[in-house]
C-alpha cells in the first residue's frame, strides 16, 4: 500500500515537471511561421516574453537620454573615465570587475563598514596619504611569508 502511494506521487512528480519544461521551452524559442521577417529584420517570440534585442534598445535609448541630460562638463568626465577603463589591460579590467562583484557581494553591515573605511582613507591629509602609499608599496615587496607572519600578529580577535 504505501509502495503504491510513493510509485503515484513520483509518477506525479515526473509529470509536473515535464509539464513544466515543456511550458518552458514552448515560450523560450521564438515561433517558426511561413510569415516574412517584420519590419524591424528581428524574428518575434511567441508568447507574451519580450525580445531580448527590444529590451536592449529600450536600455540604449534610456542610457541615450540620460547621457543627453548631462551637462557638458560631466560628460566630459564620464568620457574620460570611459577612455581611462578601456584602455586599461584586459587582466586589470578583470581584477577591478573581479572586485567590484566581491564588494556587492557583502553583506549590508560589512559593505557599510568597508565604505566607513574608504571615506577616511579619502579624507587623509596629502602627507598622511604618501606615507600611507609607500608603506602599501613596501607591504607589495614582502615575501608572502613575511607578509602571513605580520597579518598573524595584527590580526583582530574573533567575535
Amino acid at each position: 500500500m504505501v509502495m503504491r502511494e510513493v510509485c503515484n506521487m513520483f509518477t506525479q512528480m515526473i509529470v509536473v515537471f515535464i509539464f513544466g519544461a515543456v511550458t518552458v521551452l514552448g515560450f523560450c524559442f521564438p515561433a517558426q511561421s511561413k510569415a516574412p521577417e517584420n519590419v524591424s529584420g528581428r524574428q518575434e517570440f511567441c508568447g507574451s516574453i519580450v525580445s531580448p534585442n527590444v529590451t536592449a534598445d529600450r536600455l540604449y535609448s534610456q542610457n541615450k537620454r540620460n547621457y543627453n541630460n548631462l551637462s557638458p562638463r560631466e560628460r566630459d568626465m564620464l568620457n574620460r573615465k570611459i577612455e581611462k577603463w578601456k584602455s586599461l589591460p584586459p587582466e586589470k579590467r578583470n581584477l577591478l570587475r573581479r572586485r567590484m562583484y566581491q564588494y556587492k557581494d557583502l553583506p549590508p553591515k560589512e559593505r557599510q563598514l568597508y565604505r566607513k573605511r574608504f571615506d577616511q582613507l579619502r579624507n587623509l591629509p596629502p602627507k598622511e596619504r604618501q606615507n600611507l602609499r609607500k608603506k602599501l608599496r613596501e607591504w607589495k615587496s614582502l615575501p608572502p611569508q613575511e607578509r602571513e607572519k605580520i597579518r598573524r600578529r595584527f590580526r583582530p580577535p574573533e567575535q
